[in-house]
């Protein structure tokens, strides 16, 4: 009995066989680490515990309770990405039908050039929408807002008070599978998926002693397939001198990362309620932590320069003026 003949004699014919026969990302071989491109999120302490940003070429999970500050987060993404990928779009799929566009074009996205607005009427049509809008190759960015909102058509066929059992949850992991298979076919595109919580069924004494009282909505394929989750949090509202609200104070928390500095990272920030994110604040609260700044009571004073502010709207409106590009390079690159 003959020898089989040896149809690879190579590493590099093995790879030209399987690429020849199924694409050139099926088989891959490297000179170099590149590392992953990513769209900085404006949250300066954030963008640095996750490596430089949000990863593209990936899907994200954004999930928190209404009003915590989930979308402004992702408008600010999409507003980063449209500076460095000025030649593509963001793509908005509002399954929702709630999206502000004096709010969004506030936070810095530019909703007249560069910006697709979709309103699907299904989660099929949502979920089709969303892999036609990959597959163009014009959009750096795809929010869907929110998870939530996805409604099957067979639930919109029947009548309100009938049982829809894991139909939702069925969707999502459809989508979520057909949307992974792609992922590597466009590096330059990032998904993000804005997530609600919601109240376990049958939570009780035993929710609380083992386990949270909420759980994102989607089923289990959401978190699994996504590079990176983060569960935001309202602290606090922020109030002025005459009690009228201005803002909030947001924790994130870095539930999964699977990109250079992994998990476990938490960042508290603020949103003003007139420019969404304050990077200003950040830079502030960088200054007085590293010594850059010292505070006496309500008195600032930069540490080498003579001059003083009272209150806070003051130093923050003279480092905005001055500071902001060479302090915010250096809490960047600041060890």
């Amino acid at each position: 009995m003959g020898r089989k003949k040896k149809e690879v004699s190579s590493k590099n014919d093995l790879v030209i066989k399987i690429q020849e026969k199924y694409g050139q990302i099926a088989a891959t071989t490297y000179d170099k680490i590149f590392a992953v491109n990513s769209i900085p999120t404006g949250i300066l302490a954030l963008d640095k515990a996750l490596g430089g940003g949000v990863p593209s070429g990936r899907m994200i999970e954004l999930l928190g309770d209404p009003s915590s500050g989930k979308t402004t987060m992702a408008l600010t993404i999409a507003a980063n990405a449209q500076i460095k990928y000025p030649d593509k779009s963001v793509f908005y799929v509002d399954v929702e039908h709630a999206l502000d566009l004096a709010w969004a074009s506030k936070v810095g996205v530019n909703v007249t050039e560069g910006f697709i607005h979709s309103n699907p009427i299904s989660g099929e049509e949502a979920c089709n929408i969303v892999e036609m809008a990959l597959e163009s190759e014009q959009v750096s960015v795809i929010i869907v807002d929110s998870v939530a909102a996805l409604m099957p058509a067979a639930e919109k066929a029947k009548e309100i008070g009938e049982a829809n059992i894991g139909l939702q949850a069925r969707l999502v992991a459809q989508a979520i599978r057909r949307l992974n298979s792609m992922m590597p076919l466009h590096k330059d595109s990032l998904v993000i998926f804005i997530n609600q919580q919601r109240a376990r069924i049958g939570g009780g004494p035993s929710s609380l002693t083992y386990g949270a009282m909420k759980k994102p909505t989607g089923g289990l394929a959401l978190p699994f397939y996504m590079t990176t989750r983060m569960k935001v949090t309202k602290i606090e509202s922020l109030f002025d001198a005459d009690k009228n609200v201005t803002g909030q104070t947001v924790k994130v928390d870095v539930l999964k990362h699977k990109i250079l500095s992994g998990p476990g990272h938490r960042v508290n920030f603020r949103i003003n309620n007139k420019s969404g994110i304050d990077t200003t604040h950040e830079l502030l609260d960088w200054g007085v932590n590293t010594g850059r700044i010292k505070k006496s009571g309500s008195w600032y004073e930069i540490v080498g320069s003579p001059e003083k502010f009272q209150g806070e709207d003051k130093i923050k409106t003279h480092i905005h003026g001055k500071l902001f590009n060479a302090w915010k390079e250096e809490m960047i690159n600041d060890g």
